[in-house]
């Protein structure tokens, strides 16, 4: 294990999000059905329009962070996340909400594997086997 800077910010990272995901589903889930009056097939349609998103940008987005920066991957990920939840709860009907899910698949694709790049650059690469196993393990 290390202890450099960039460590003790992934693993708080790796727990807030992990926290906050499942929160934000749960929270999610509720909203749809109770505020939005989602029936099943509407359920069904937006959470594939979540994963079809992300199943179509994941190669796009994981070549650009590695040309370009994987942190910059990570942050504009974080911000696309941010603006589907954001769009979900602004207007509680069909079309907004499917909107939002594919913006946040977008956001998800750009932060999936990036996140885990940029910290093995900045901790050089080598031994991250147990780093990495203490990072979903911080939200516990």
């Amino acid at each position: 294990m290390t202890s450099k800077p960039a460590y003790k910010i992934y693993l708080i990272y790796a727990g807030v999000s992990a926290f906050l995901f499942e929160m934000v589903f749960t929270v999610n889930e509720l909203y749809r059905i109770e505020i939005a009056g989602f029936n099943a097939m509407q359920l069904v349609l937006v959470g594939t329009a979540l994963e079809l998103s992300t199943f179509l940008f994941e190669i796009p987005t994981g070549v650009l962070a590695d040309l370009k920066s994987r942190k910059l991957s990570v942050v504009i990920g974080l911000c696309l996340i941010g603006l589907g939840f954001f769009l979900e709860g602004l207007f509680p009907n069909f079309l907004f909400i499917f909107l939002s899910q594919v913006v946040w698949g977008i956001g998800y694709t750009f932060t999936s594997g990036a996140d885990e790049a940029w910290i093995t650059d900045e901790l050089g690469g080598r031994g991250l086997e147990k780093d990495f196993s203490e990072g979903p393990r911080s939200a516990r």
